[in-house]
């Protein structure tokens, strides 16, 4: 017990050193931590790296197509209008008041399956451009964007880093997606109550650049707020890329719950459902988009990359899909060695090795695989019986330590990790996974 924590402690004190410190890439901090911690533990360095390489490739295949997949999205939303599109939605919606909702709401949408730093660049225009129209400070503006756009890249699958707690946990998805709707969303109305007169106490200005040419709106009428563009698309449209995905993956989670195993409309959903053919179909509303709006698309495209590009279908199925790696790669590389890092603690617990056995004496291959069938578990009989079993693991003030005194629900656990984890604790350091894994080990 006492060797396995002063590991953990130590590799992360030696990750976060690396990356706050000497500015040393994550990827190459999360590899030294992880040969670390293995040393620290007496393993030699071929077992040590190759459970990381194990745990680089698991990682990426459960997660990298909905990675790549998501950073395709994004482009068509960029290059469609439809980000435009929400943000007038909300304008409408709340008649032009609190318009720092407008693109915190949007970005609260667009960052479900699109990278939040992506949805940062796609807002922030968007943002300066109705600060300088209202003369709102741009502090309170950008807060409750990227306050937004956090929330669900942390909480509401399928962004990479709860997608990828949620995996490792096992969780049903569609639920997972529900716990995350509904906790991100209470805690972004509450933070926005409580905190809104403070981030706008003073006035910050927008980027000159990003509001060339826009001037201050004295009119109470909200329509003179809203972003003027010819041919914007709909904006069911427009959120058709983000929206199919999440449906189609929490109707196939109801669909677990509600059919018989084998009913043609269970296997039809779950084959819909499916997170990467679910995330595909939402490209391909992505692209649909492109097609209904060709000439704007391809003007935002060549704007953004200084191309000159006049085919609709270069644009789509090469432009795109050039960026979306580019975007995507750094993301994969990262999180890959995140779930490197963290297959090696779960690999030295499994041998017998870690925790649990000194500290309860029972053998920990067998609890995780019982914990496992709890988390998976359909009926109240079922997690009635196993949760007995786990009694006989742990005594009953651990769980209430870990669930605050009900029995372990993965879905509601895999929201906790995202929104509580690395994915906001020095942010690009330690990166999902390895706290997932950590949270696991405990």
């Amino acid at each position: 017990m006492t060797q396995f924590v002063l590991a953990i402690i130590i590799s992360i004190a030696v990750l976060v050193f690396l990356i706050v410190k000497l500015n040393v890439h994550p990827v190459i901090s999360l590899f030294v931590g992880g040969m670390l911690c293995g040393s620290i533990l007496g393993n030699s360095p071929l077992t040590t790296i190759t459970t990381i390489a194990n745990g680089f490739g698991s990682t990426l295949g459960s997660i990298g197509m909905t990675i790549i997949f998501g950073s395709i999205i994004a482009c068509s939303i960029r290059d469609s209008g439809a980000a435009k599109s929400m943000v007038n939605f909300f304008i409408k919606l709340f008649r032009g008041k609190n318009l720092e909702l407008s693109t915190g709401m949007a970005a609260y949408i667009m960052s479900i399956p699109v990278f939040g730093d992506v949805t940062m660049v796609l807002i922030s225009p968007l943002c300066a451009i109705i600060s300088k129209r209202q003369n709102k400070p741009m502090g309170q503006m950008a807060a409750f964007t990227v306050l937004a756009l956090n929330l669900t890249h942390s909480m509401v699958p399928p962004t990479p880093g709860i997608l990828a707690v949620a995996v490792l946990l096992g969780a049903d998805l569609g639920l997972v997606i529900l716990w995350g709707i509904v906790c991100s969303f209470i805690a972004y109305i509450i933070t926005w109550i409580l905190m809104r007169k403070w981030a706008g106490k003073d006035y910050y200005p927008p980027k000159p650049e990003f509001v060339e040419g826009v001037e201050e709106v004295k009119s109470n009428d909200y329509h003179d707020l809203l972003i003027k563009e010819e041919n914007l698309p709909n904006v069911l449209f427009a959120m058709s890329p983000i929206l199919v995905p999440v449906i189609l993956i929490a109707l196939a989670s109801f669909a677990d719950m509600t059919m018989a195993e084998g009913a043609m409309a269970r296997v039809v959903l779950d084959t819909l459902g499916n997170r990467n053919i679910a995330m595909f179909l939402g490209m391909v509303f992505g692209w649909l988009l492109a097609v209904t709006h060709k000439e704007k698309a391809l003007a935002n495209y060549n704007q953004t990359s200084g191309k000159n590009e006049k085919s609709l279908f270069t644009m789509m199925f090469n432009g795109w899909v050039g960026e979306a790696l580019e975007v995507a790669l750094v993301p994969l590389i990262v999180t890959g060695f995140g779930g490197g890092f963290g297959e090696y603690h779960l690999a030295f617990m499994m041998t017998g090795n870690g925790a649990m056995p000194n500290a309860y004496g029972h053998d920990d291959a067998e609890y995780l695989e019982k914990l496992d069938a709890m988390g998976k578990a359909t009926s109240a009989e079922e997690q009635a019986s196993l949760a007995e079993e786990l009694d006989q693991y742990f005594p009953a003030q651990h769980w209430a330590i870990l669930v605050a005194g009900v029995q372990p629900n993965y879905d509601f656990m895999s929201n906790r990790i995202g929104g509580y984890s690395g994915e906001k604790i020095y942010y690009k350091g330690n990166m999902r996974t390895f706290w997932a894994r950590l949270w696991i080990n405990e």
